[in-house]
C-alpha cells in the first residue's frame, strides 16, 4: 500500500514534469524527487529534448548522499542506449537508493518494465502503479505514440447550439467568445500540427497560429486534391509560411504544385481514394513517419470532420458549443456511423461550453 506521503511526492513529480511541456517532445514529461529520512533532498525534471533526464537532475541537485533514499519518478527510468542520452537505470543503481516508486511503466518497447527489473535484481525495492491513471493522463500523447505508432488525434469543432459551424459553406461565421478562442490557441500550442481542408482555407482564411497563448507554433497542414487556393491566403503569406504543409493527391496538377513551392511552403503527395479524397490513414502515416508529428489537431471543415469521425480516426473530440441559434447553415458533420466516444469532461468557457469526449477503450 502507498502512503499519503508517497502520493504527495508523486504529485510533486507530476508538477515538476509539467515544466517540460512543449520542450521535451517527442519525449514524455518526467519529474523526479529524492527523499531521505522523510525530507526532500533533490528534485529534477526533463527540461528539453536531448537534455538530462529527470533522475539525472534529481541526483545532481541532491543536497546530501542519496544512499538509502527513495526515488520517486512518474515514469519508469529508462534502460536503453539507442537514444541521445545515457540510460538512467545504471545511474539509479550506482547511487545505492533503497527504494524506487513510479507511477507508470514506460510503454516504449525498448524499456517496458526492463528498467524496473534491472533495479530489482540490484536489490532495490521497486514499486509501480502509484497514481498511474494521473500519470497516464499527463503523458497520454506519448503513451499512444508508443503503443500505436501514430499521432494522437484531436478533433475540435466549434458550432452553434443548433449544430451548425457556419451560415453557409463559403461564408466565415464567428461563433465563439474570446475565452473559447484562447482555449483553442492553447490547444494549438499543445499539438505539433493543425489540419484543415482547402474549403476552410478558402472560406475562413485562417492563420492557424498560436497568438493568444504561450507555446510553440504548430505545423499547419491543409488537405487539397484540387490545389485551388487564394494567392493571398494567410498560410502562404505570413511569417510562418515555412510551417505550412499542403497535402495533395499523386494526381495533382504539377504546375500548381510548383506555384505553391514557389511561395515557400511544403507540398507532399499522398495516395488518394477512388473518389479523389486523400487517404486519411496513409496521410497519418506520412505525418508520423516523415514529419515526426506526434499530435494532430483537426480544425475543419465539415467533410474533414465527417471523414475522421466515420473512419474513427480520433482519440479526443472537443465540441465547443455557443449559445447562438443560426436556424440554418452548414452542419458540423454528417450522421455518425456507430457510437465509439464517451464523455470525459465539460468546461465552461465564458458563455460557451467545451464538451470533451474520448475514444472508448477497446
Amino acid at each position: 500500500m502507498f502512503s499519503q506521503f508517497d502520493k504527495k511526492m508523486m504529485r510533486r513529480c507530476f508538477t515538476l514534469a509539467r515544466k517540460g511541456r512543449f520542450k521535451v517532445r517527442p519525449n514524455p514529461m518526467v519529474g523526479a524527487v529524492l527523499v531521505k529520512n522523510g525530507r526532500v533532498i533533490g528534485e529534477g525534471y526533463h527540461r528539453y529534448f536531448g537534455g538530462p533526464h529527470a533522475e539525472v537532475e534529481a541526483f545532481q541537485n541532491a543536497t546530501e548522499d542519496p544512499t538509502g533514499a527513495t526515488l520517486y519518478c512518474n515514469l519508469e527510468p529508462c534502460c536503453h542506449a539507442n537514444k541521445k542520452t545515457p540510460p538512467c537505470t545504471p545511474l539509479v543503481i550506482s547511487k545505492k537508493v533503497a527504494r524506487v516508486v513510479v507511477a507508470n511503466i514506460d510503454p516504449n518497447p525498448d524499456v517496458s518494465g526492463k528498467g524496473l527489473q534491472q533495479m530489482r535484481e540490484a536489490g532495490i525495492q521497486v514499486e509501480s502503479g502509484l497514481l498511474q491513471e494521473e500519470g497516464a493522463e499527463l503523458n497520454r500523447v506519448f503513451f499512444l505514440n508508443m503503443k500505436e505508432n501514430r499521432p494522437f488525434i484531436t478533433l475540435k469543432i466549434a458550432r452553434s447550439l443548433d449544430g451548425f459551424i457556419s451560415e453557409s459553406r463559403d461564408k466565415q461565421t464567428w461563433l465563439t467568445s474570446e475565452k473559447a478562442i484562447k482555449f483553442v490557441h492553447r490547444l494549438r500550442a499543445a499539438h505539433q500540427a493543425v489540419l484543415v481542408g482547402a474549403g476552410t482555407v478558402r472560406a475562413d482564411d485562417p492563420q492557424l497560429t498560436v497568438r493568444m497563448a504561450r507555446g510553440p507554433q504548430p505545423l499547419r497542414v491543409a488537405l487539397s486534391a484540387s490545389l485551388i487556393f487564394s494567392d493571398r491566403a494567410q498560410i502562404f503569406t505570413d511569417r510562418f509560411r515555412d510551417k505550412t504543409l499542403i497535402i495533395t493527391t499523386q494526381q495533382a496538377d504539377k504546375e500548381k504544385i510548383e506555384q505553391l513551392l514557389g511561395k515557400g511552403v511544403r507540398v507532399e503527395s499522398a495516395p488518394d481514394l477512388t473518389n479523389g479524397n486523400i487517404n486519411l490513414r496513409l496521410l497519418l502515416e506520412i505525418l508520423w513517419q516523415k514529419f515526426k508529428i506526434g499530435s494532430l489537431l483537426v480544425e475543419g471543415g465539415q467533410q474533414i470532420f465527417t471523414n475522421f469521425l466515420n473512419e474513427r480516426l480520433l482519440d479526443e473530440l472537443i465540441l465547443i458549443e455557443t449559445p447562438v441559434l443560426l436556424g440554418q447553415g452548414l452542419p458540423a458533420f454528417d450522421r455518425l456511423r456507430g457510437h465509439f466516444l464517451q464523455l470525459k469532461t465539460i468546461k465552461k468557457l465564458g458563455p460557451d461550453v467545451a464538451i470533451i469526449y474520448r475514444k472508448k477503450e477497446r
